[in-house]
């Protein structure tokens, strides 16, 4: 195995060295001309870059990418298994809504049958207006839009621009039930 390794190493090395060779000479064949290029491709200098290093290029693109959306799909769901074992503990207070100790601010879950779950020791008049806010998110949807929203982020976990647009979008849709 390690002399397959060593091999598959300088075989790399070399197909490497062969595709830099051949951009090489396609960039020096432009002299400055855009069409000079395609001429690199038709005269069959091309052929001289190895398809292994391009393919290698992709298999090692697409595994990373894989592995990152396992990366963060993992992560979400031991924190979802987390959370659904606390929320075992809620005391129904009346249709959808529960009251459970442990928890510092009160959330919405659940897709097809949300369930507002409110922190313990709320006055009533706290608890009214966090109620009236935790229904406009079931209203509008915003538990489906989370979630919907978190899988484009699976898929684009490594765009940081995708990353700030999930927390903003989050921090928007809180401002807009306030209002």
């Amino acid at each position: 195995i390690r002399a397959q390794k060593r091999y598959d190493r300088v075989q790399f090395r070399k197909d490497l060295l062969a595709a830099l060779d051949a951009i090489e000479a396609i960039v020096e064949n432009m002299d400055g001309d855009p069409s000079a290029s395609v001429e690199g491709f038709v005269d069959g200098s091309i052929d001289r870059i190895p398809c292994d290093v391009w393919e290698l290029y992709v298999l090692v693109g697409k595994n990373l990418w894989l592995a990152g959306v396992i990366a963060v799909l993992l992560w979400a769901g031991v924190r979802y298994w987390r959370l659904k074992k606390q929320l075992r503990e809620a005391v129904l207070l009346q249709d959808n809504v529960y009251i459970l100790d442990g928890i510092t601010t009160p959330f919405v879950l659940g897709l097809l049958r949300p369930k507002i779950y409110l922190p313990s020791g709320l006055k009533e008049q706290e608890q009214a207006h966090i109620l009236l806010h935790e229904q406009r998110h079931i209203d509008r949807d915003d538990h489906i839009f989370r979630v919907v929203a978190f899988l484009v982020l699976c898929l684009h976990w490594f765009n940081p621009l995708v990353w700030a647009a999930f927390m903003l979008s989050g921090r928007d849709m809180e401002m807009s039930c306030d209002e």
